[in-house]
């Protein structure tokens, strides 16, 4: 990011992405719950839960595509920190069924999928 862009963000000139969101889910009861992990990190989580992950050094053309396994990557940091066992176990069996339908449905297939433990 340019400096000056990061700056004129700094100074709380120019909302965020984050403070956007946040306008447009105002009075939803939808929250935004920040995540801090490397992409490296990202990446092998979203890889040991059987998605395909983009490479880093993907280009800009491609970006778009890297959107849906990221969110599955973040997804299932969030539920691995914030859920409790007996939730992930259902919500895991949800995602695995979920991704059963995409493979049948030949747009995407899993390549293994990560059980987690009790």
């Amino acid at each position: 990011m340019p400096k000056r862009r990061r700056a004129l963000i700094n100074s709380g000139m120019i909302p965020t992405d984050a403070e956007l969101i946040a306008r447009e889910l105002r009075g939803t009861g939808t929250a935004i719950v920040p995540v801090h992990m490397s992409e490296k990190e990202l990446l092998a989580i979203g890889t040991s839960f059987g998605s395909r992950m983009p490479r880093p050094s993907s280009n800009p053309i491609s970006w778009p595509r890297r959107a849906p396994p990221l969110a599955q990557a973040l997804w299932s940091a969030y539920m691995v920190v914030n859920c409790s066992a007996a939730e992930r176990r259902i919500l895991f069996a949800a995602y695995r069924a979920w991704m059963a339908i995409e493979g049948a449905s030949g747009r995407w297939a899993p390549k293994n999928v990560f059980v987690p433990e009790s």
